[in-house]
């Protein structure tokens, strides 16, 4: 199916110029990321992790160019990220918007994940004593940069257990950088968490899934079951659940003052995208993966319809998004070759397969509480 759908679509595309129209549940329709149809966003404050290439520098481009929105740079290169700030404010015409870097940020380390929180801190506090109010919180935080080769990390588990540093930047770092973060959001601020097809890959039982052991093993170099990167992804979705459960709110609790911002978390599917993170593969599998895979532009819009989108807020389910046509039920998770290498429909929202028959909500604690328990991380009362 795969293989021959783009073969296919290669053959419109590319030998005769003409664009193949999306196949599925003609219901579906994707979510909009058009300016016109998203959130009042001028010189609102986005964070896009790994944004100095690949899907983040190209969702970052889209927040600043197309939404207006004062992006910060959340990256481990100073150079890489004041170049990317460059090429985005360059591109920038008309909008307001501006891409800047504040501080590295290095995700297999929780030090750095600190230092780079307390310099964001430190700059909206300076935007709030200079009376740029829009400028003075964060409004979307796209926890967006991953890895998907693995190895111990330089952190230690009870001093003597190195981390994974595969999931200590997929999803640990990205856990103490949301904590760290959280309580200088602004009421309905969106956290997007970069999810995948690998998701559905996870392994396990239910009843390990449900297990903090099982997540603590996730985070310990050569102590997970299985390749720490499907477990990462499915972590990204239960992060998502699990924020929403403790600090989520509905439209009605936006604009009320409480002591912790109601914020709104989903998880996103880029798509099989041609980007930066298979640099280190053999250049004949680039070749190969640059002709069947959806390019960079393709692959951000999840995270930014995640990040923008009014739709969002009308369909309090909507915790998934992927770019590809369900071809069956939408009702039910899509069969996983579905989310891999269909043709490329645009946002999404889709029903994610979940561990268990509450939702995740069990699996989404045990992630939680293992998580917490490795960063130390400090959440505010809900």
């Amino acid at each position: 199916y795969t293989f021959a759908q783009h073969a296919w679509i290669a053959f419109h595309q590319r030998i005769l110029g003409r664009t193949v129209p999306p196949l599925g549940n003609s219901d579906q329709a994707p979510l909009s990321i058009a300016p016109s149809s998203t959130r009042e966003l001028d010189g609102k404050i986005a964070i896009v992790t790994g944004s100095n290439t690949g899907i983040g520098f190209e969702t970052a481009k889209a927040l600043v160019v197309d939404h207006g929105m004062t992006v910060i740079l959340a990256c481990r290169s100073r150079d890489k990220a004041e170049l990317a700030a460059k090429q985005i404010n360059d591109a920038n015409g008309k909008s307001g918007g501006k891409a800047i870097f504040l501080h590295p940020l290095d995700l297999s380390s929780f030090q750095s994940v600190r230092h780079f929180s307390a310099q964001v801190k430190e700059y909206c506090q300076k935007q709030q004593q200079q009376g740029t109010a829009a400028a003075s919180s964060i409004q979307v935080l796209v926890n967006n940069a991953g890895r998907n080769t693995s190895g111990p990390s330089n952190e230690k588990y009870n001093q003597d257990q190195p981390l994974d540093l595969l999931y200590q930047s997929n999803m640990l770092g990205h856990y103490l950088l949301t904590a760290e973060l959280l309580l200088i959001m602004t009421p309905g601020a969106r956290i997007v968490n970069l999810s995948s097809v690998m998701h559905h890959f996870c392994g396990g039982s239910h009843d390990n899934l449900e297990s903090v052991d099982f997540w603590r093993n996730c985070a310990l170099h050569g102590r997970a079951p299985h390749d720490p990167y499907s477990p990462s992804k499915l972590a990204a979705l239960l992060f998502s659940i699990e924020l929403n459960r403790r600090f989520g709110g509905g439209k009605e609790l936006k604009q009320q003052q409480q002591p912790t911002p109601r914020i709104r978390s989903i998880a996103v599917n880029p798509g099989a995208v041609n980007s930066d993170i298979w640099r280190d593969f053999p250049r004949f599998i680039v070749l190969l993966f640059n002709l069947v895979y959806i390019n960079n532009q393709q692959g951000c819009q999840t995270s930014v319809a995640a990040a923008v989108s009014d739709a969002v807020d009308d369909d309090d389910k909507a915790i998934y998004l992927q770019p590809y046509p369900v071809v069956w039920n939408p009702q039910q998770p899509a069969f996983p070759a579905y989310e891999m290498l269909a043709p490329f429909a645009g946002p999404l929202v889709t029903r994610p397969r979940l561990p268990t028959q509450d939702e995740g909500a069990r699996a989404a604690a045990a992630f939680w509480q293992a998580s917490q328990e490795i960063t130390g991380a400090q959440w505010p009362s809900e």
